[in-house]
């Protein structure tokens, strides 16, 4: 018998982002194809462009738009083909990344007006400028759940789209439970930076120079890894900015990190930096305040501190798995990380909070288990009824 035949649920995934880079969204719906649900998961990056998946995903490879259709919203996403494999597989949930809620929000109002489809909108980036982000204010109501990664981004979007009326969650970036990190303190202290090319770029790399520069002179390792953006390929001017930052023994820059070989590298290290200071305003000054980046939840996976520059978006976090400091003036930004890791009996016990933290809170278990309750328990089948008629059994808030 199919495996399909089994299962009580359609669920058709749009997404923009390759997994690599944005994996919250795929392990998800990879989660409810292990359960009561068909999953067919569209994205313009073909399965070979990535290093996670899941037997019991179908991918469909779903490429952008050319030429002057990339300049039109409903039409820069390759429309059409997501909206005809939509009528097609005729799903009962939509889950769709960012402006692909487009999509989902058009195939309930013109193609499935009398069914009880619905729609599940992932956002991860905060902007109210595009005008995709302007339609899909204006249809906000078509959408039954909203999943943001940060509260602060979500009373952004609250805001901004009064017409908004789902269910809302926050689910933070976290990849799912380790099964364990071998915690070992470094003889000498080190710090790791994975870079973040496309912020990085917007922002003035003097200061963070000065800051790498002077942990270099305290006696800090500083590994700078290259971002691998969607393909792990190098990106040379990601190549010659990373080399520029620092000219010390202490200081070297290593190639990119598959997901899956993430966590062994970084548990090598003590602390990890995430570099985005609300000082510099010529950047995503939403990206900055919030931090919502999945770097914080990589960096706790691998039992790492957290050095970050005071962002309002990372409070949240407990004290002991961090050590703050202020971007404003780096160089004593970098003394204040240095004196934090000075002493290598606490950096033991934080690194040992670090991983527990993750093993309690922040893993993506944990973190999805209350969207993942909503979105599957709020249809049941009517016995009797047949496979795909559902009657709603409400919010699980």
């Amino acid at each position: 018998m199919p495996v399909e035949a089994n299962k009580t649920m359609r669920v058709f995934a749009i997404m923009g982002s390759n997994p690599n880079m944005f994996p919250s969204m795929y392990h998800l719906v990879s989660r409810m194809s292990a359960g009561a649900a068909v999953v067919r998961f569209a994205c313009k990056y073909p399965p070979d462009l990535t290093d996670i998946g899941s037997a019991d995903v179908e991918h469909i490879h779903v490429p952008d738009s050319k030429g002057f259709l990339s300049r039109i919203p409903l039409l820069r996403t390759n429309f059409i083909n997501l909206l005809v494999t939509a009528v097609r597989f005729k799903p009962d949930l939509i889950i769709a990344q960012e402006s692909y809620v487009l999509v989902a929000i058009v195939y309930k109002i013109l193609a499935a007006p009398f069914r009880r489809t619905k729609v599940a909108g992932f956002f991860y980036d905060y902007t109210d400028a595009g005008t995709s982000t302007r339609l899909i204010g204006v249809l906000a109501k078509f959408i039954s759940t909203y999943i943001d990664v940060c509260p602060m981004r979500l009373k952004w979007r609250q805001d901004a789209w009064p017409l908004l009326r789902a269910s809302q969650f926050v689910m933070r970036l976290s990849p799912p439970r380790s099964a364990g990190v071998n915690i070992t303190v470094n003889e000498h202290p080190s710090v790791v930076y994975v870079a973040s090319p496309n912020v990085l770029t917007k922002m003035d790399p003097s200061r963070l120079s000065k800051f790498i520069s002077r942990l270099c002179d305290r006696g800090i390792k500083v590994h700078w890894y290259l971002s691998g953006g969607e393909t792990l390929t190098p990106d040379l001017d990601q190549l010659a900015t990373a080399k520029s930052m620092a000219s010390s023994d202490n200081f070297a820059v290593f190639p990119a990190i598959p997901k899956s070989a993430l966590a062994a590298v970084l548990a090598r290290y003590d602390a990890g930096l995430f570099w985005a200071p609300l000082s510099d305003n010529r950047g995503n000054k939403s990206f900055f305040i919030s931090a919502a980046s999945n770097k914080i939840g990589e960096y706790l996976a691998a039992g790492l501190i957290i050095a970050h520059t005071g962002n309002p978006g990372l409070s949240y976090l407990p004290d002991d798995v961090c050590a703050p400091f202020d971007p404003t003036d780096p160089e004593a930004g970098a003394d204040h990380v240095a004196a934090a890791l000075s002493d290598r009996a606490e950096i033991k016990r934080k690194r040992q909070v670090a991983f527990r933290y993750h093993l309690d809170e922040m893993n993506f278990e944990a973190q999805a288990d209350p969207v993942f309750r909503h979105l599957m328990n709020r249809r049941e089948v009517i016995e009797g009824a047949g496979a795909h008629r559902f009657r709603s059994k409400g919010s699980c808030l």
